[in-house]
């Protein structure tokens, strides 16, 4: 099949099923969905701008698998919230800067980024499951054993729906401190810290193109120390606004979109984001890390290699 826009021919069994593995491997682990998107089209020669397709990508993604996520209270809302809050000003520097920074077109450079950044959040996410915390008493791993010891027991009796029973809740909102629980353990987070960081992922994830998701998912499980089944909800939820924001100041700044292309990946996208969350909250979550943090890695070596070498 022609893609006339990005000026290349690609099978459509081989997009639906580039775009069932990405589909399956964001909406799991909110990691990888534009850098996977992009290591796609570079594969098949595309050759005009990969940031609309990446944001489109990531938005259809996303919307999909919060289905599951919000229905398992699996997503906390209001972080996102915060998050949101600070990123749109982030993101309208961030696409207009990239378009003076990497133009309308492929870019070896744009690569290159996109690929450093995947490797060190991920070397980063896959180390951290080798620290010691694991082995101490903390909020994180309080609500990790909860959380999969819950999981089992639902597994032996089939009763899924009791899962939404210990999901997120709020438990004191102010403009000096956030607290929630998940799976009958507490914890406080800095509202102000948390929409900084989100304005500091806007203006990088439009940047490059991406929807934010290993961005959101670093601050979230990495340095904020929320478990991976609840980090991965809220990250797509973020990931959701950033991804519609870039995509709209992308078409605003002229950049045109393969929308053969984007139609011919988004049934495998739909399908990918369905299935895979019903089945990540089975998975432990030092693995999920690990899992993220080997996409990650693996991601962004191929862009790196491929941004060096164009």
């Amino acid at each position: 099949m022609h893609y006339p826009v990005a000026g290349t021919e690609a099978n459509f069994l081989a997009t639906f099923a580039a775009g069932f593995l990405i589909g399956a491997a964001f909406s799991t682990l909110s990691v990888s969905g534009a850098a996977f998107t992009s290591l796609f089209q570079a594969l098949i020669g595309v050759t005009t701008a990969l940031q609309p397709i990446n944001v489109l990508s990531t938005s259809l993604a996303a919307l999909t698998a919060l289905r599951t996520y919000l229905g398992e209270r699996r997503a906390a809302l209001p972080i996102a919230g915060l998050l949101i809050a600070g990123v749109a000003l982030g993101v309208l520097l961030g696409s207009r800067t990239a378009v003076l920074a990497f133009g309308r077109g492929f870019s070896g450079a744009y690569l290159a980024a996109m690929g450093i950044i995947a490797l060190l959040t991920g070397g980063y996410i896959a180390a951290h499951t080798f620290s010691g915390e694991w082995r101490r008493e903390s909020a994180l791993v309080r609500m990790v054993r909860r959380f999969e010891g819950l999981v089992q027991e639902l597994r032996r009796t089939g009763e899924w729906w009791k899962l939404a029973e210990s999901g997120f809740a709020t438990v004191h909102a102010s403009p000096h401190s956030f607290t929630f629980t998940f799976a009958g353990e507490k914890l406080s987070l800095s509202p102000v810290k948390l929409a900084l960081g989100g304005a500091a992922i806007g203006f990088v994830s439009s940047l490059f193109g991406i929807g934010g998701g290993n961005l959101f998912l670093f601050l979230l499980a990495s340095i904020y120390r929320l478990p991976m089944h609840l980090a991965v909800g809220t990250a797509l939820t973020a990931v959701l606004f950033t991804s519609l924001w870039s995509c709209a100041n992308y078409l605003l700044l002229g950049m045109r979109v393969d929308w053969v292309l984007f139609l011919n990946l988004a049934p495998g996208l739909v399908l990918g984001a369905l299935l895979a969350p019903r089945y990540a909250k089975l998975v432990p979550e030092l693995w999920l890390r690990r899992l993220a943090g080997g996409a990650l890695i693996f991601a962004g070596s191929f862009m790196l290699w491929r941004g060096v070498l164009s």
